[in-house]
């Protein structure tokens, strides 16, 4: 997933203009600078964080800045990262402390002749050198900032994957066992045990340095369907599993179907756990994810044992409607994966 052009542009034309421009504490700077930018990325969610951010080191000390009021003087950026927004500067100094100022600094140019100065904004990184502003070439391909071990954005990928790959023609092992039948038209009473497990079992092969775990509590009623903690990095992942569709039991009667409601329930409990949770680890970054697997076939009955297509693929195109949009509202919340189960359609 590395981009050689992009690393072999780094390493040369950044390192090369950076020693024409401020010599070798220049190239000191820049060191101390990339080492806070990515210890401030294993507390800040750079896939969910628009910026600015903003990180600078003086090129020298004893040289006067130019003043900027309402900085906070602290040892370690973990003891504040729970109170900061989506946008904030941090001054590296010599000393190894920090300065942070919790809203957006005015005066990047400015500094910029006398610091060296980073900046992430919508997903790019970006060094302002007197006044030129430089993006950063993306090493690694498809992460948000290439001083961001990928996290959440390689969790979406693997979910986007899980979709086409296992569950929209059930290929699956585990995953086919939430139908009651051979058509996959109706679900088994309490589909979503297998469900669980097989998005459990694919994640666990997908991702690299990550623990899967299902059924995790985060509050006191109930537990979280899978939690993904990384292992070298302070974030993990909620993930909440709901279905829709019509479930069948042995004796041929059906159960109550699960429509779009179902879906707007899950969305509210996975923020009631995101709110829980944060109580519990404000120091970890958190993402939460509603993955829908909709299995709704048009004009069923009991005694139906197979479907044509327009019954099958009615519901394949339609979108859920969510009301609070809370993947809109919130920063924490990321877009509602619905995964459309695909029947075996008779003909006609």
């Amino acid at each position: 997933m590395i981009d050689l052009d992009a690393m072999s542009e780094l390493t040369e034309t950044y390192m090369l203009t950076l020693v024409q421009t401020f010599g070798n504490p220049g190239v000191v700077a820049l060191r101390s600078v990339i080492k806070r930018v990515r210890e401030i990325f294993e507390y800040v969610d750079p896939v969910s964080c628009a910026g600015p951010i903003v990180v600078f080191k003086m090129i020298d000390d004893t040289i006067g800045q130019p003043e900027i009021e309402g900085g906070i003087p602290v040892v370690d950026f973990a003891t504040i990262c729970h109170n900061l927004g989506s946008s904030f500067a941090v001054q590296v100094l010599d000393s190894g402390r920090l300065i942070v100022w919790r809203e957006p600094i005015s005066i990047l140019n400015e500094l910029s002749h006398v610091a060296l100065v980073y900046e992430y904004l919508e997903n790019a990184d970006s060094f302002i050198i007197k006044e030129e502003r430089r993006l950063v070439p993306k090493v690694v391909k498809g992460c948000a900032s290439s001083f961001a071990i990928p996290t959440f954005s390689t969790l979406e990928e693997a979910l986007e994957a899980y979709r086409e790959k296992s569950v929209r023609r059930s290929h699956c092992p585990l995953f086919k066992h939430v139908w009651f039948d051979d058509n996959r038209v109706f679900f088994k009473p309490k589909p979503e045990i297998h469900m669980r497990k097989s998005l459990t079992n694919f994640l666990d092969i997908s991702l690299r340095g990550v623990e899967v775990r299902p059924e995790q509590v985060v509050d006191e009623t109930h537990p979280i369907d899978i939690k993904v903690t990384w292992m070298f990095q302070a974030k993990h992942a909620l993930i909440e599993i709901k279905w829709l569709g019509t479930p069948k039991y042995d004796d041929s009667h059906l159960g109550a179907s699960y429509t779009d409601y179902r879906a707007r329930q899950g969305a509210k409990q996975l923020a009631d756990y995101l709110d829980s949770n944060q109580e519990y680890a404000p120091l970890h970054t958190q993402r939460g994810y509603l993955v829908v697997i909709d299995g709704r076939r048009q004009g069923l009955n009991p005694d139906i044992s197979a479907v044509n297509r327009k019954m099958g693929f009615h519901y394949e195109h339609q979108e859920l409607d969510f009301d609070p949009k809370y993947h809109e509202i919130r920063n924490d919340f990321a877009y509602p994966i619905r995964m459309f189960a695909e029947p075996k359609c008779q003909a006609g």
